[in-house]
């Protein structure tokens, strides 16, 4: 997976929910392995 996929993601993901950010990157940090700063 592109890093700036990523990138976009996360964006998307603030924008939609702020509140659930931090899940859905944990879930997405079991899913692809990446561990992104928080």
């Amino acid at each position: 997976m592109a890093v700036s996929r990523l990138i976009m993601e996360l964006k998307r993901l603030k924008e939609m929910r702020g509140s659930h950010t931090l899940h859905n990157l944990w879930k997405m940090e079991r899913s692809t392995g990446v561990k992104f700063p928080t």
